[in-house]
């Protein structure tokens, strides 16, 4: 069983420089990445590049473009945040920010075949994810707070629905076989049928 699903659901963001940053998310890995920002594409980060990946990391999706480009007094006000702070220290407790973010499970391929490993994904990731993946409608957090024994039922409900469907489709390619099988017979008889001699 693989432990990094399980902890996935655990990590808090810290505060750095005296700012409560969000879970690291795809969005600020865009944002990191375009800008150049050390701290991911790799490079010795100084007090600018922390300031601006906590001004990313602390917004949302929906902030978009203001996020990598902040207005003038945008800029102003978020570079004051590096003023008189142990840089060492807050840029460790970035580092660490994304080491806990980072800590997902690797799925690789197995040796000498194309398909890849199973994940080990723990039963209640395994149960939440095939609730959010089949039910519409249902959110991570409603997921995530049902009741164990309603998780499972669905799963099962959706495991056999799943089933039922696999069958029918199965079924259905069988008789579709059938029938193109009957039609070339029937094709193949007409055409060694003598020609009607009149």
């Amino acid at each position: 069983m693989s432990n990094e699903f399980l902890k996935s659901l655990f990590v808090k963001p810290p505060l750095v420089l005296n700012r409560r940053l969000l879970p690291f998310s795809a969005f600020h890995l865009s944002a990191m990445i375009l800008t150049g920002n050390p701290y991911i594409v790799g490079g010795k980060p100084e007090i600018e590049d922390l300031v601006l990946a906590v001004h990313i990391c602390r917004s949302k999706f929906r902030d978009g473009g203001n996020v990598i480009s902040p207005s003038g007094p945008e800029l102003l006000r978020i570079q004051k945040w590096g003023h008189d702070c142990d840089f060492e220290h807050e840029s460790d407790q970035f580092g660490q920010y994304l080491i806990d973010h980072f800590d997902f499970p690797e799925i690789g391929v197995e040796e000498g075949k194309g398909a890849p490993k199973e994940s080990g994904q723990p039963a209640p990731f395994a149960l939440v994810t095939s609730v959010l993946t089949h039910l519409r409608g249902i959110s991570e957090d409603v997921a995530w707070d049902m009741p164990l024994s309603r998780l499972v039922s669905y799963k099962y409900a959706i495991g056999e629905a799943h089933d039922a469907w696999t069958i029918r489709t199965e079924r259905q390619k069988e008789l579709g076989r059938m029938a193109a099988q009957m039609a070339a017979e029937a094709n193949a008889g007409e055409s060694t049928k003598p020609e009607d001699e009149s």
